[in-house]
Order: C-alpha cells, then sequence, then structure tokens
C-alpha cells in the first residue's frame, strides 16, 4: 500500500475559505463520481487547514493551505490512475480551477502507525501535520530509520504527550524519482490526531520542550521543514 500526498496551494485571488468550499463540495465528489478513477482508490482523506497556529510550529504560517491524502494498492496502480483518460479529461481542468498548479507539491509515501489510542476514532478531529527535512549531512535512508527506530518510541515513552494524543502515524516519503516525481521536498509526515486543540497545546507542554524536541535536532533540519493545522474529511474508503 502507498499513499500519494498533495500539499496543496489555492489558486491566486481566491480566499482559503472559497478554496476549502469548492475543493470539498465540488473537486472531491467530482473525484470520486469517476468509475475509472474509482476503482484505483483504497482511500481518499482532505485536511484542510485552519488559522490555529501555536509556537511550536515550523515557520511564520502554514505555507499550504491543505493536504489531500489517496491511498493506492501500489505505485503500479497510482500510475495507472493518474494515466486513465478521464484524469486528464475531467480532473486535472478541475484543479486548476482552485490550485496553483506550480506550488503544489506530491509526495509518494509509506505509512507507518505508531499509536492509537483504544477505541478512538481514526478520522476527524484535529490533525497536526509536520513536514520534516532530514538535517544536512545525513541520508534519507538514515533519517528515517532513526525517526522510526529511535524517535517514535521516544514519543511513545513520553507520558505527558500521549495522554492527549489519539493518533500518531509518521508516513515516510520513497526514494526520489519514485513513480516518476521529481526529488521529494520532505522526507515525510508526521500526523497527530487530537479531539481538540486544547488537548494538541497540552501535548506539545514541559516534556515535548525538554525530551522531545532535542530529539527531533537529531535528524531534522527546523529551517526547512513546515507544519500544519487542519481539519480532516473522509470523502471515499473502499468497503
Amino acid at each position: 500500500m502507498i499513499k500519494i500526498s498533495e500539499l496543496l496551494v489555492r489558486k491566486p485571488g481566491m480566499s482559503r475559505a472559497e478554496f476549502h468550499d469548492y475543493w470539498e463540495r465540488v473537486h472531491g465528489p467530482l473525484v470520486m463520481s469517476i468509475a475509472d478513477i474509482r476503482r484505483h482508490v483504497v482511500k481518499y482523506v482532505q485536511s484542510h487547514t485552519q488559522p490555529d497556529w501555536f509556537a511550536f510550529l515550523a515557520g511564520d504560517g502554514p505555507l499550504y493551505d491543505g493536504v489531500a491524502e489517496v491511498w493506492c494498492e501500489g505505485i503500479d496502480e497510482a500510475q495507472r490512475m493518474f494515466e486513465e483518460p478521464k484524469f486528464a479529461e475531467l480532473v486535472t481542468p478541475d484543479e486548476k480551477q482552485f490550485l496553483d498548479m506550480d506550488r503544489t507539491v506530491i509526495l509518494l509515501m509509506s505509512q507507518h502507525l505508531v499509536y492509537q489510542r483504544p477505541a478512538a476514532a481514526i478520522h476527524g478531529g484535529v490533525k497536526l501535520f509536520e513536514l520534516p527535512v532530514r538535517r544536512r549531512g545525513m541520508s534519507r535512508s538514515e533519517c528515517l530509520r532513526y525517526w522510526q527506530e529511535t524517535h517514535g518510541p521516544l514519543v511513545l515513552g513520553a507520558a505527558d504527550m500521549i495522554k492527549p494524543l489519539r493518533r500518531y502515524v509518521q508516513s515516510h516519503s520513497l526514494g526520489d524519482g519514485a513513480g516518476g516525481l521529481p526529488p521529494m521536498r520532505y522526507d515525510g509526515m508526521a500526523e497527530l490526531w487530537f479531539d481538540s486543540a486544547a488537548d494538541l497545546k497540552a501535548c506539545f507542554g514541559r516534556q515535548y520542550m525538554d525530551v522531545v524536541h532535542p530529539d527531533e535536532l537529531k535528524f531534522v533540519d527546523p529551517e526547512r521543514s513546515s507544519a500544519l493545522v487542519a481539519k480532516e474529511y473522509l470523502i471515499y474508503e473502499r468497503g
């Protein structure tokens, strides 16, 4: 299973509210109404960037207006989806109605579940995306191995962080050139779900600052990384 993650930027002159409305009410239903596209898709999720911003997040504000995530059985299946005639005929022209295509970033990823609160919902609520770029001098494989084998367990051992956290997933970017795409801008995505913004804030308290954040600097370059807070919508899931 692979995941296509598209970091979206709205078309110039369009407000974020207009962007979110068009994406959710027009584009999403259009894509999933096309049987030739839908048969390649396991799941499709939209995450809409929210105005919330917190001191621990990278940069001065979000670079992206949303994240589209599409799961396919493999890279070959994803390529077949993009090669469907209906994609070029219907999906691509509609994307130009609300997206700045030149600033949209596409990542091919493998997903790794780190933590799921028992009996808690998988989707919905408040979702944090962190988009790490590896520390200079470190290879992507070294970065991803450290993130999964060392940093993930460190987070799991931080009780004050886990208590308000509902779900934590690491999505790792595949090798550059995968699927014929240009080099991946980010080495992955950390995805963290919370029931509320208050829970998100509580997760990143003293234990994060004293224990977890110093470890992030061992494999992440914060100057080149990014983040956003979003509201998540499950658009389609294969039955």
